[in-house]
């Protein structure tokens, strides 16, 4: 078995790093709302859950003007996981009533922010690892 110097893996310590804690923080913001109740479409189909402004992830309502500041600078932070999950799930998602696909919308926030903060953490990383040579005499 190769064993990686501490050198050689601190990329890869910093990727999972990163990915676990964004994961983690994530989790935390989704569970710490409680999940509204699901409620049938009526009529022509409008969901009677929702409305303007709300974003509907795992069943809890999220406002953006109602979140505390660390639940909006991780959704700006996590725009481009949250853009590709909804390219990835524009087809499957609109098969599905609106309680799953905001439950699909969630993995899909999850599973892609960390894929994202973990590239994030390896990048920095070999920034780190770069800059640290260029000082060194």
């Amino acid at each position: 078995m190769v064993r990686l110097s501490s050198y050689e893996s601190e990329p890869q310590l910093y990727a999972a790093l990163c990915g676990v804690l964004h994961t983690v923080v994530l989790v935390f913001a989704i569970l710490a709302k409680p999940p509204v109740p699901y409620a049938a479409p009526v009529g022509d189909g409008i969901p009677l859950w929702g409305g303007a402004g709300v974003v509907m992830v795992a069943a809890r309502s999220f406002h953006w003007n109602y979140e505390p500041l660390v639940v909006k600078l991780l959704m700006i932070a996590d725009l481009p996981a949250l853009t590709a999950g909804d390219v990835l799930l524009a087809r499957p998602a609109a098969t599905v009533s609106e309680y799953t696909r905001s439950y699909l919308e969630a993995g899909a926030w999850v599973v892609l922010g960390f894929v994202q903060w973990c590239a994030i953490g390896f990048f920095w990383a070999l920034w780190r690892q770069q800059s640290s040579t260029r000082a060194a005499p």
